[in-house]
């Protein structure tokens, strides 16, 4: 065999080879993603479920909120829009407003109309402005509106729940008819000397006040006392003399029951407006 049959051989054989091991790579061949593709689409997976998650979470949470949001539509009742959470009384719910100051703002944009519907959260509530609507239902059908919307569980917080403004239906009718004897026009002639000895000592604290201090004296501190000292005498016999002495455990004791920090606010908000969560708050 000469030379250039050699090559000629020599470059088949090559071509073979190549063509063999080209063969061997597509057999080999996995068009499976590699591991960093892998890795990409298990994070895309890890973020994809949770966002989808949280859509649906929210979606359900907002037909919940605003479900209700009809409520007075339907009826064909005017009716002060609402908001998701927040109902009607969004400055109430945000504590940038008394409950009072909001509903009074209602009332004089609706002032036109006999009644008009607005939402506590998502609980539809009817707001009544005509004075004979009102006389109905406080006097000639009382017996139909004597509940105040605010349901409490006995368990869990039995002071709040127990109280007169608290109960409903026979329990109410219980309790007041008990506490009725209580303010007879008898019994209030029996604590009128008793209120009139409180209103001289505010008197007097007053006048000492204004003299030491130039005029300047904190009248909603001197209404507190004076009213804790009223309370006292005529119902619990006790002379706690908070005029004077504003630190008396009387005292001290019924401004933690009624004082208001923005954590207990924003708990009676909720328990108002949102009664579903009251298990979850207490």
């Amino acid at each position: 065999m000469d030379r250039a049959d050699k090559k000629i051989t020599l470059h088949i054989d090559c071509n073979v080879t190549q063509n063999k091991i080209q063969a061997k790579n597509k057999k080999n061949f996995n068009p499976s993603p590699t591991g960093d593709a892998k890795m990409i689409w298990s994070l895309s997976l890890w973020l994809i479920v949770p966002l989808g998650l949280w859509v649906v979470f929210l979606g359900l949470l907002y037909y919940f909120l605003t479900s209700n949001f009809d409520h007075w539509k339907k009826r064909g009742v005017r009716y002060e829009k609402g908001l998701p959470f927040f109902g009607s009384l969004f400055s109430a719910m945000t504590l940038r407003e008394h409950r009072i100051i909001c509903i009074d703002k209602i009332y004089k944009k609706f002032s036109n109309e006999s009644f008009v519907g607005y939402f506590q959260g998502r609980q539809p509530a009817l707001l009544v402005n005509d004075p004979e609507l009102i006389k109905s239902i406080v006097v000639k059908d009382f017996t139909y509106f004597h509940d105040h919307g605010l349901q409490l569980d006995e368990e869990l917080n039995p002071l709040v729940a127990k109280n007169l403004f608290n109960l409903e239906g026979h329990r109410w009718k219980e309790m007041r008819s008990k506490l009725s004897p209580t303010f007879t026009s008898g019994k209030i002639k029996m604590m009128t000397p008793l209120i009139a000895e409180v209103g001289k000592t505010l008197q007097k604290f007053l006048a000492n006040t204004a003299n030491e201090s130039n005029g300047k004296v904190n009248i909603k501190e001197a209404a507190v006392s004076y009213t804790t000292d009223a309370i006292g005498t005529c119902v619990f016999g006790v002379q706690c003399n908070s005029i004077e002495n504003p630190n008396t455990t009387f005292m001290v004791m019924g401004k933690k029951l009624v004082d208001f920090n923005f954590l207990r606010g924003i708990k009676m908000l909720c328990i108002i407006f949102v009664p579903e969560v009251r298990e979850m708050i207490f």
